[in-house]
């Protein structure tokens, strides 16, 4: 069964605020590192615009072409959304990108609802057109946060057609650092199931963001699923120069190492001679 693209509702408010200063297009070219010699190294054109429409109506269109020697591939997302001054976020959307010799084409319409203060609910559907085949998605979230750092997110979807369902879900906990939203502190711990052809797949993640010093922050992400596959993954930025300088000490210094047996070995065939 095709998987067809997510549909997310976010993208238009924030590729809106931050993008549009007025109506404009940003063309971007698209770079080929695997061109030949004699290409110019681009092989495609990426394009951007962002309009405010009217009062608290705005679109949001991005698209990208490209063009080898043999193939021609097309994508883009079109997206206009209604933000209520009171929070919620009403939004439709047509997606169109190519798959070899066919497109795939996805209708979507999302809803997000600030119903409390504390409390934001979303829901969404789609339908996806591939092959001739129709594939129809419905997905629903809800958050709450307590206080100022601890928040409850779920999310369940369902995707079918073509006589094939797949079913999936998450539950997360995030608690956030005492002085958020100065410092990005945060440890997040999510359970997520995935359904599909009655095989299901059950999967734990930890992710954790804090700051060692003043200068120094560390990322630590972690899962578990229950086919005992999962990975670990540890990320340390520093801008501070001491650090840097201390890699590049360890660096000669394991290099002087490597050299010193390789040139011992020289002079003693120097001296055997």
């Amino acid at each position: 069964m095709a998987v067809p693209p997510s549909f997310d509702s976010d993208c238009p408010v924030h590729r809106f605020r931050c993008l549009v200063t007025g109506d404009q297009w940003l063309a971007r070219p698209v770079l080929d590192p695997h061109g030949w010699d004699h290409d110019v190294g681009f092989d495609g054109i990426n394009l951007e615009t962002a309009a405010k429409i009217k009062e608290n109506v705005v679109a949001c269109v991005t698209g990208q072409m490209s063009k080898d020697k043999q193939d021609f591939s097309i994508q883009s997302e079109s997206t206009a959304a209604f933000i209520d001054p009171r929070g919620s976020i009403y939004s439709v959307g047509l997606d169109v990108q190519s798959a070899g010799k066919e497109l795939v084409c996805t209708i979507r319409s999302n809803t997000k609802l600030k119903n409390l203060k504390n409390n934001v609910t979303e829901c969404g559907v789609s339908v996806t057109s591939f092959a001739d085949k129709y594939y129809f998605g419905t997905k629903i979230e809800d958050s709450f946060s307590i206080g100022r750092r601890l928040v409850f997110a779920i999310d369940a979807g369902r995707m079918g057609g073509n006589g094939q369902v797949a079913y999936g879900g998450s539950v997360k906990t995030t608690l956030r650092g005492k002085d958020y939203p100065v410092r990005n502190e945060e440890v997040s711990l999510s359970m997520t199931f995935h359904s599909f052809n009655k095989e299901t797949v059950l999967g734990g993640n930890l992710q954790s963001h804090f700051r060692l010093s003043r200068c120094t922050t560390m990322s630590l992400d972690a899962n578990l699923n229950s086919r005992k596959m999962g990975q670990v993954s540890i990320k340390v930025n520093s801008s501070e120069h001491v650090q840097i300088g201390l890699v590049a000490v360890v660096s000669i210094l394991r290099a002087l190492l490597r050299k010193k047996p390789v040139d011992d070995l020289q002079s003693r065939k120097a001296l055997e001679r």
